[in-house]
């Protein structure tokens, strides 16, 4: 199930991509989850278990709202603290409610990453 920051993902690749999934014989649904928000992140483990039995893999493709096209200069402290500040709060919330999912199953596989 593929998550995204508030920067918003993109459905239609997603949506893309659980289809080529589903042609391909195997199971796949898209979710949009705001992954700073911890209990939107919870409720969606939560969902993925119900619809799926359990939850295998964790793979999250967050955006940490980086600028681009601004020099250094004419940047606010902001602009370069906040994409640190959001890859790792959403990494931790992410990881985290995966983990205890997989903790209580004795199995699962979580794989970081992040994205302009």
């Amino acid at each position: 199930m593929p998550t995204s920051s508030r920067r918003g993902g993109h459905p239609a690749t997603l949506d893309a991509v659980a289809s080529d999934i589903r042609a391909a014989g195997g199971q796949a649904e898209v979710a949009v989850v705001d992954a700073l928000e911890g209990q939107a992140v919870t409720e969606h483990v939560r969902a993925v278990v119900d619809g799926f039995g359990s939850l295998d893999v964790s793979f999250n493709l967050i955006s940490r709202g980086d600028v681009q096209g601004v020099p250094l200069l004419g940047m606010a402290t902001a602009d370069v603290t906040r994409p640190a500040l959001n890859g790792l709060t959403s990494g931790v919330i992410t990881t985290r409610a995966a983990a205890r999912r997989m903790s209580t199953q004795a199995s699962g596989v979580i794989l970081g990453s992040v994205r302009e």
